[in-house]
């Protein structure tokens, strides 16, 4: 009786422990870009424009690379910018495809492979953890706010 009751209680607190490692990451998410690219700022409208595959303001050529970081980092990116599930964003893309166009998503496994895809294309727009920005890409400010801003749209 004791020792199983004994047992049960050790066992909860240690699932309650492993709990956040499994939730979502905490901390920003930096949007980036080529640092060739001349962007600096979207506005919130203009990059879900972006991630929706309409190109980027002030570029002739709507056919920008969509770069994302697979899983909770992605997640999170799509429901606080395009405001629906990853499912359902590729579902969005399915259906674009069906259209006649082109999904110009790239999902890529790590922040390095985002930043080294980023890196060789000046048109290439993604999305990492802030805390893996180096200086081989460039942060973009959403809003006017970067993502170290405690008011940053992607916190």
């Amino acid at each position: 009786g004791r020792e199983m009751r004994h047992s049960i209680g050790l066992l909860l607190i240690c699932t309650l422990l492993a709990v956040p490692a499994v939730a979502a990451p905490d901390g920003a998410i930096a949007v980036i870009v080529n640092k060739a690219n001349a962007v600096d700022n979207l506005s919130g409208k203009e990059l879900k424009a972006a991630f929706e595959g309409y190109g980027l303001p002030g570029s002739k050529d709507s056919n920008i690379a969509i770069v994302y970081l697979k899983g909770e980092v992605e997640n999170k990116f799509n429901l606080k910018i395009l405001g629906i599930s990853s499912k359902k964003v590729k579902v969005y893309w399915l259906k674009r495809v069906f259209a006649g166009e082109s999904d110009l998503r790239k999902i890529l496994k790590t922040a390095a492979e985002v930043k080294a895809f980023i890196d060789q294309n000046e048109t290439a727009i993604g999305f990492i953890p802030a805390v893996d920005l180096d200086d081989s890409v460039k942060p973009i400010s959403i809003d006017g706010k970067k993502h170290d801003d405690p008011e940053y749209k992607l916190q």
